[in-house]
């Protein structure tokens, strides 16, 4: 057989593992996606809940000392 077709059929064989090869990677690499996404997903909704709760934790403190200052607040003068 001629060598530069032994290389040829060499070469498209390489070619049809690495496809197949890719595509493989390619099932499990969609699913990974997915999971991660979902994974993603949960962890950033309750980073999201914690800090609306922490800010409304930290609103309530602020208006009552709000509240305390404007009580016990000395007279202005100069009003």
């Amino acid at each position: 057989m001629n060598d530069f077709l032994f290389q040829e059929r060499m070469a498209e064989e390489y070619r049809h593992e690495k496809m197949a090869a890719a595509e493989e990677h390619n099932k499990y690499t969609h699913l990974s996606k997915k999971k991660m996404t979902l994974f993603t997903y949960r962890v950033l909704s309750k980073v999201g809940a914690t800090l609306e709760n922490t800010g409304t934790k930290i609103q309530e403190h602020f208006e009552c000392l709000e509240l305390q200052e404007q009580r016990n607040s000395l007279p202005n003068f100069a009003k």
